[in-house]
């Protein structure tokens, strides 16, 4: 679980990571159960990788600094979602938004609705 204390620490983190490997940073923010990104995707990578190595390389950085009291260690799987140009302020802002939207519905009823929602079109990476 991250905590208020250590958030702007761990997405400043992802923020370099990101850029790093070509992802330009648009917006991050999140729970203390999860978080959301929203980058420009490098091309030569595929979305899983890109997860993986920001996956990767933040827990091992969250742990080596001990930036949590207790081992962190992220989910088994994530999803990634691509938005077209014309979405990118509104995803944006639902980002930004992320503690104030979360006080009315929670994180797993907005992904079960987004699924169901999205059913044609939504594809789902699980990563072992």
């Amino acid at each position: 679980m991250i905590n208020i204390e250590s958030e702007k620490l761990i997405y400043d983190f992802m923020r370099e990571k990101l850029q790093e490997i070509e992802c330009v940073p648009l917006n991050i923010n999140g729970m203390p159960d999860h978080i959301h990104l929203l980058f420009l995707q490098n091309h030569k990578m595929s979305p899983a990788d890109i997860g993986q190595r920001i996956k990767g390389s933040c827990s091992h950085w969250i742990n080596s600094n001990r930036i949590l009291p207790d081992k962190f260690q992220w989910a088994d799987s994530f999803s990634v979602f691509s938005v077209s140009d014309a979405l990118v302020g509104r995803t944006r802002n639902y980002i930004e938004l992320q503690k104030r939207h979360h006080t009315k519905i929670t994180f797993q009823q907005e992904c079960d609705q987004l699924l169901k929602d999205h059913e044609e079109t939504v594809r789902k990476y699980t990563i072992d």
